[in-house]
C-alpha cells in the first residue's frame, strides 16, 4: 500500500479524533475545574512513565522486520501481557507514595483506576502492530473512530453527572477496552503458549535502543509537568495541562498520521534513496502547510475563546499558548525524525540524539522553574529551536535529501503562514470588541486568506518534489 493511501486511511480516524478532542476540550473545560484537570495531569505523568516501560520496542520491531515467525509473535504477546500486569501492580502498590510526593491524596484512587489501562492495552499491542505491518490502516481507522466516539460520549455523560476528574479516566479506560477488543478481532491472529528466548534475543538490540529512547523521551516530554505539579500545585498545572492539550492535539493528530503511515513505507523502500527522500519531503511539506497556520490561529484567537466561553476560569491559558504554539511548529518537524532513524535501523543514533534533546529540554525546565511558568515556556521554546537543526539534518542525510531542497520547500510553505499571521494580527486590532460575531469573522477571514495565499503555490510543491 502506498504512503498516500496509508495517510488517507489514517487521516480519517485522526479527523474524528480531532473532532472528539476539540469537543472534549470545550466540554471538559466547562464542566471541570483547573484543579481537577491538574490532578489528572499528575496521574498522567505517572501513567506515561509506565507506558514507556510497557512499550519495549516490540511493535516497532514487528513492523520493521522483513520476516517474523509465529513463535516470535506469540513470545512478544506474552512479554507484553506480563509487563502490563506487572506495571498495574507496581503503580497500584505505590499509589500512596506518589500521592504523597504531589501532596494530593485524591491522586491515589485515581491512579489505581487509571492504571487498569496497562493490561487492557498489552493484550492487543501485537495485534495492532500486525495490522500496521500489513498497512491495514482502514481497519485501524474504523476501530479508532468507534472507540473515540463512544468513549467521549460516555465521558461527557459522566462529567455532566459530577464524576469530576474520573470522567477523564473513564474516557481513557473505555477507549483502551474497545480498541483492544476490535484490534484482536480484526487482526485474525491468535497467540499460542510459546516463549522462545532465542527469538526474543533476535530483536534485543533493536528493542533495547527503543526502550532507551522512550525512557529518555519521557523526561523530555513530562519533566515540565512534574516540576509544575510539584512547585506550583494542581490549579496552575491544570491551566498548563489544558494549554498543552490545545497545543498538542493538532500536533499529535497531524504528525501522528504522517509518521505512522511513513514508518512501514520507509522501512520497505529505504534502499531506494530517491523514493525515500521524496516520501519524507512530502511528509514535511504537509506538516509545514498545516501545523503553522493552526498554531497561529490557536495562539491569536485563544484570548477571545477563553474570555467568551470560560471567563475567569482559564485566564492563564492564552499567555501560555503564545509560547507553546511556536514550540509546537518546531516539534512537528522534529517528531518525524524518529520514524526515519528506526526505519533505517539507526536506533543507536536515535538513543544518542534523544539524550541530547532530553538534556536541553530538562535544562530549560529546571532553569525556568526558578522564575515562573511563562519564563519556563520561553526556555522550552529556545531548547526546541536548538534541537531542530541536528535532528532534522540527520534524518535528511539518511534519506539522501539535500538540505538546500528541504530549506527551499519549507520557506515556500511558510510564506502563506506569514501572511496569515499579519492579517490575523490586523483583524485582532480592527475587530477589538470581544463578541462571538467578531470571533467568527476572524476565523472565517483568516481561513479564506490562508487558502488564497496557498493556492498560487500548489505547482511549486510538486516541482520541488520532482527535483529530487
Amino acid at each position: 500500500m502506498s504512503l498516500i493511501s496509508n495517510i488517507k486511511n489514517t487521516s480519517i480516524a485522526q479527523v474524528v479524533k480531532i473532532i472528539c478532542q476539540l469537543t472534549a476540550i470545550l466540554v471538559f473545560a466547562k464542566l471541570l475545574t483547573p484543579t481537577e484537570f491538574g490532578v489528572v495531569a499528575m496521574a498522567t505523568v505517572v501513567i506515561n512513565f509506565a507506558n514507556i516501560i510497557r512499550d519495549i520496542g516490540t511493535n516497532a520491531a514487528i513492523i520493521s522486520r522483513d520476516t517474523i515467525s509465529h513463535q516470535l509473535k506469540s513470545t512478544l504477546f506474552w512479554v507484553n501481557f506480563i509487563i502490563g500486569i506487572t506495571l498495574f501492580s507496581i503503580i497500584a502498590l505505590s499509589s500512596e507514595l506518589i500521592a504523597a510526593y504531589f501532596n494530593n491524596q485524591h491522586l491515589r484512587l485515581l491512579l489505581i483506576v487509571l492504571c487498569l489501562s496497562f493490561p487492557l492495552n498489552s493484550v492487543s499491542s501485537v495485534h495492532l502492530a500486525l495490522l500496521e505491518r500489513e498497512s491495514k490502516f482502514s481497519t485501524i481507522a474504523k476501530v479508532e473512530i468507534f472507540s473515540s466516539v463512544i468513549s467521549l460520549i460516555v465521558a461527557i455523560v459522566a462529567a455532566a453527572n459530577h464524576f469530576g476528574a474520573y470522567s477523564l479516566v473513564i474516557q481513557t479506560l473505555l477507549y483502551s477496552l474497545l480498541s483492544s477488543i476490535f484490534f484482536i478481532r480484526y487482526s485474525k491472529w491468535s497467540p499460542v503458549f510459546v516463549f522462545d528466548f532465542n527469538e526474543l534475543k533476535s530483536i534485543f538490540n533493536f528493542s533495547s535502543n527503543i526502550v532507551g529512547f522512550n525512557f529518555i523521551n519521557y523526561f523530555s516530554r513530562n519533566s515540565d509537568q512534574i516540576i509544575i505539579g510539584k512547585i506550583y500545585g494542581p490549579e496552575l498545572l491544570g491551566n498548563y495541562s489544558l494549554a498543552y492539550r490545545m497545543m498538542l492535539f493538532p500536533l499529535q493528530s497531524i504528525t501522528f498520521v504522517l509518521t505512522r503511515s511513513l514508518f512501514p513505507i520507509i522501512s520497505r523502500i529505504k534502499d531506494d534513496k530517491i523514493e525515500s527522500g521524496k516520501a519524507y519531503l512530502r511528509v514535511l511539506t504537509i506538516i509545514c502547510l498545516i501545523v503553522p497556520p493552526l498554531m497561529i490561529m490557536l495562539s491569536l484567537l485563544s484570548f477571545d475563546v477563553i474570555s467568551l466561553f470560560f471567563p475567569g476560569k482559564w485566564d492563564m491559558v492564552p499567555n501560555m499558548l503564545m509560547w507553546l504554539a511556536p514550540t509546537a511548529i518546531l516539534q512537528s518537524m522534529i517528531s518525524t525524525t524518529g520514524s526515519i532513524f528506526m526505519a533505517f535501523n539507526r536506533v543507536n543514533f536515535l538513543l544518542k540524539i534523544s539524550i541530547f534533546n532530553c538534556a536541553l529540554q530538562m535544562s530549560a525546565f529546571l532553569l525556568g522553574s526558578f522564575f515562573d511558568v511563562y519564563v519556563l515556556l520561553q526556555f522550552y521554546f529556545i531548547a526546541n529551536l536548538i534541537m531542530f537543526l541536528p535532528n532534522v539534518m540527520s534524518a535528511l542525510s539518511l534519506v539522501g535529501l539535500r538540505y538546500s531542497i528541504f530549506l527551499k520547500q519549507m520557506i515556500v510553505c511558510l510564506v502563506p503562514s506569514g501572511i496569515l499571521f499579519f492579517i490575523l494580527s490586523l483583524l485582532s486590532m480592527v475587530l477589538c470588541r470581544n463578541t462571538v460575531l467578531n470571533l467568527f469573522l476572524k476565523c472565517s477571514l483568516s481561513f479564506l486568506v490562508y487558502i488564497i495565499a496557498v493556492f498560487p503555490l500548489r505547482n511549486v510543491f510538486k516541482n520541488n518534489v520532482k527535483c529530487l
